[in-house]
């Protein structure tokens, strides 16, 4: 049979083991939630680059049909001089 002393060594023990492994998961969803922030941020940042060269694509797009109506204007203007 077990001794009150022992019993409440074993308790005190167990008590501990289990302290000590919440400061673990403690520090371990530290770590993951700044990870996650991190991670938050670069997609961000992944997000508005991408935005950017959409945004550049259409710009040249939008110059490219411009140029193409200047050079019809201009190929026209020289045909009517002829």
């Amino acid at each position: 049979m077990i001794s009150g002393r022992e019993a409440l060594s074993s308790i005190e023990r167990a008590i501990l083991d289990v302290r000590s492994e919440e400061n673990r998961l403690a520090v371990m969803l530290q770590s993951a939630t700044e990870e996650a922030v991190q991670l938050h941020a670069r997609k961000a940042e992944n997000f508005k680059a991408l935005a950017t060269i959409e945004l550049d694509s259409l710009a040249r797009d939008q110059v490219a049909g411009e140029l193409d109506v200047v050079e019809r204007h201009a190929m026209e203007l020289l045909e009517r001089r002829r």
